[in-house]
């Protein structure tokens, strides 16, 4: 995937011999971007759109998904708390040198990011649990109707990061199905948020998808960034592989799983405004 500038992406694997003299170079050439805009939020749920838009109206540079250019037990470790960010920000400081960084897991240790970087910007995207865990599901080819998954479906889970999301181990709070699961991911992500409001924009991905780039103009304006280029053009850009959002949840989920959904995550669907049962979204005002 490559932008014309002035979007740079980090989308090769760097781990190995190469990614150590990269390391001992960078940590005396490059120093993390102190005010950068952090795009955070659970997978798939539009930041890698918002973010590449929002870096290519604005002038700015992106990193998207760094974790996916590194050695997998990276995250995992920084998710287990056995690998604190200070010490990933200082051995890979290249992937924090940008003035836009979206990486999803970042979402999960949001404490430790706002304490390392006090005087960065957030912008947080919340998507409806039922179409963020569709859109998750789409990704793997994995059906949402299922009672929980057999080894047929495991094997199908193409990196060990994802097959981390899915068994829910991470925040010791597993799912009684794999559905569970990833609601209960919706909810952490949630929570992340609602415990430094303060600090964080909020963005639904569902107001963004109903005005593009007037959204992603509002935003550049809101984070003090002066729009310099027409995006028009761009928004229906694909940034990641599009879920099928032409099935219903009913019909995708089934009643049993489509119920587990709406009772996990019961609480922040009424805050964000979304409707219970299949049925769209209500309409809610632009943040």
């Amino acid at each position: 995937m490559i932008f014309k500038k002035p979007v740079r992406l980090v989308t090769k694997p760097l781990w190995g011999v190469a990614a150590i003299v990269r390391r001992c170079w960078t940590r005396y050439t490059i120093f993390p971007n102190p005010n950068a805009l952090f795009v955070l939020g659970n997978q798939k749920s539009g930041t890698t759109a918002i973010a590449a838009l929002l870096a290519l109206a604005a002038g700015k540079t992106v990193c998207l998904d760094f974790f996916y250019t590194l050695n997998p037990i990276v995250e995992i470790e920084m998710l287990k708390g056995i690998r604190p960010l200070s010490r990933i920000v200082d051995e890979y400081r290249h992937c924090f040198a940008y003035d836009i960084i979206k990486e999803p897991g970042l979402t999960f240790v949001l404490d430790s990011l706002l304490e390392y970087f006090p005087y960065a910007q957030i912008l947080f995207i919340i998507r409806d649990p039922r179409d963020n865990i569709r859109s998750i599901l789409n990704r793997l080819d994995i059906p949402g109707n299922l009672e929980d998954m057999n080894t047929k479906y495991w094997d199908k889970i193409p990196t060990l990061p994802w097959q981390i999301i899915l068994e829910g181990d991470l925040f010791e709070e597993p799912g009684q199905s794999y559905i569970e699961t990833l609601a209960i991911r919706w909810n952490v992500a949630v929570q992340a948020y609602q415990q430094n409001t303060d600090r964080i924009r909020l963005l639904r991905y569902e107001d963004f998808m109903a005005d593009k780039a007037r959204c992603i103009l509002q935003l550049a304006t809101h984070f003090g960034f002066e729009p310099v280029h027409d995006i028009t053009d761009q928004v229906d850009v694909q940034y990641q592989p599009k879920g099928d959002q032409n099935i219903s949840w009913i019909d995708f989920f089934g009643v049993d799983n489509l119920h587990r959904i709406e009772n996990v995550c019961r609480e922040g669907m009424q805050q964000f405004g979304y409707s219970f049962g299949d049925m769209k979204s209500q309409e809610f005002p632009a943040p």
